[in-house]
């Protein structure tokens, strides 16, 4: 019944239409401007179809759960390799390459179960250069470098059974229009295994101050852990749990994933200011929990005071905030009192 063919086809495509038409239930992951350039080879032997080829992907984006990724305007071509048979589809390569900068992905998806098996993630200095968009915010861009090797396990539900791997980010910085955020990330290191995450180094930069942060990490479907953050010279008003949903509007999956987090948190740092009082030294240390932040123990101190601070701070601006604190002080001049703000 079935005899070998080979073809080949070139022209152009509207991505989103056609992800739509083959992965209903998903529709809207895949998102796009119009149609875009395609070359493919097709080759059909018995019940298997094979394609190899390359689209421009260039202004094309990727959604899910109210987060956006678009492409860049040029330089974008995804060279990719796919098997079919029998409802499964084997993306045998996706593979992203520019200059010595490439990343390419492995994975195999049951369109009868609905179901994402293995995949396979590997990048040496990926150049990224993406706008994101979260619930309609303005645009902005995530910009770095990543390097590194996954493979993840076959998910139960949207939470995969493990990953294993190790990436390397380095230089990552969002920036919003022309302006740069207040924070980059100098380096990442990170080491996955089963469902757990090493984190030997992550050096953070806060404006001019950076933070080191080291610590361990677990689960899928909502972070366990400890992690331990030294620094110098920070401004601790710089620091807030992140804000909640927009009203009227369910919680997105990052939300829902912080919201299941429970972290604990200790914190060395010198020389710093807090609502415009300097300190020379402080330890804390809390967890963040239901997407809040709570302040277990807090001890700052200064040439002429000391203070004793533990609370919590809501993670939306309705949501309750409260810190008690103990302030001791002995010859405190009264001008550096004038100069803090609540």
């Amino acid at each position: 019944v079935f005899t070998p063919a080979a073809m080949k086809l070139s022209g152009s495509a509207d991505l989103a239409q056609l992800w739509t038409r083959f992965f209903s239930e998903e529709a809207g992951i895949v998102r796009g401007e119009g149609p875009r350039p395609f070359v493919v080879d097709l080759k059909k032997n018995g019940a298997c179809w094979r394609a190899a080829g390359h689209v421009d992907l260039s202004g094309s984006g990727f959604g899910w759960g109210g987060v956006s990724v678009i492409l860049p305007p040029e330089d974008r071509v995804l060279y990719f390799k796919v098997a079919v048979r029998e409802g499964v589809v084997d993306f045998q390569s996706l593979r992203w390459s520019q200059g010595e900068s490439w990343a390419e992905a492995k994975g195999v998806y049951d369109t009868r179960q609905r179901q994402v098996g293995r995949i396979e993630v590997r990048a040496r200095d990926f150049i990224l250069d993406h706008g994101i968009k979260i619930r309609g915010e303005d645009l902005r861009h995530v910009r770095g470098t990543v390097s590194g090797k996954l493979r993840v396990d076959a998910p139960q539900g949207d939470v995969p059974r493990s990953v294993t791997g190790r990436i390397t980010a380095r230089e990552i910085s969002l920036v919003k229009g022309e302006r740069p955020v207040s924070w980059k990330v100098d380096l990442l290191d990170a080491r996955l295994t089963g469902r757990k995450i090493s984190l030997p180094v992550v050096e953070v930069r806060l404006g001019d101050v950076p933070l080191r942060i080291r610590g361990t990490l677990e689960g899928w479907n909502g972070f366990q852990g400890d992690l331990k953050i030294e620094g110098e010279g920070l401004d601790l008003s710089m620091f807030s749990p992140p804000g909640g949903e927009p009203e009227g509007e369910k919680p997105g999956p990052l939300l829902r994933f912080l919201k299941r987090s429970q972290v604990g948190i200790r914190a060395e740092v010198k020389k710093g200011r807090w609502k415009g009082l300097s300190f020379d030294s402080l330890e804390a240390g809390g967890r963040f929990q239901a997407g809040a932040l709570f302040i277990e123990d807090l001890q700052a101190q200064a040439p002429h005071w000391r203070l004793r601070a533990s609370g919590r701070l809501g993670n939306d601006s309705t949501a309750e905030k409260m810190i008690s604190c103990h302030v001791r002080m002995e010859e405190q001049p009264l001008e550096d009192l004038s100069l803090i703000h609540i």
